[in-house]
């Protein structure tokens, strides 16, 4: 099991801010926030590090258009910062059950 990408709640600023792309540039992080997935209702854009990611979400609507419901109520309400994480594993409902085992308030696969 490894860690796929981090879900990270953004301000608006985050991906439309020139200065702050630019200081992401600087710090040699390749950033197109223009590029990646969205709707009406959010924007998410990747900063790539190797094959692992930042997805940099941000909820443009109150219905989120389509993004994890919970996830966009935790948003609205003010949460910036990690939301949620990915894992590449090899049997997804397996590891789905021992996360559970452990407590681990995880979406069903």
């Amino acid at each position: 099991m490894k860690i796929d990408h981090l879900v990270v709640n953004v301000d608006k600023e985050v991906q439309e801010d020139q200065d702050m792309v630019t200081k992401i540039h600087s710090m040699g992080l390749p950033y197109k926030p223009k590029w990646g997935k969205g709707t009406k209702g959010f924007k998410v854009s990747n900063i790539w590090i190797g094959n692992e990611y930042f997805e940099l979400v941000r909820i443009k609507t109150k219905d989120g258009g389509g993004w994890i419901s919970n996830w966009t109520t935790k948003y609205l309400n003010g949460h910036r910062g990690l939301i949620g994480f990915a894992l590449e594993v090899d049997n997804i409902d397996e590891t789905y059950q021992q996360l559970r085992n452990l407590n681990i308030n995880v979406t069903t696969p």
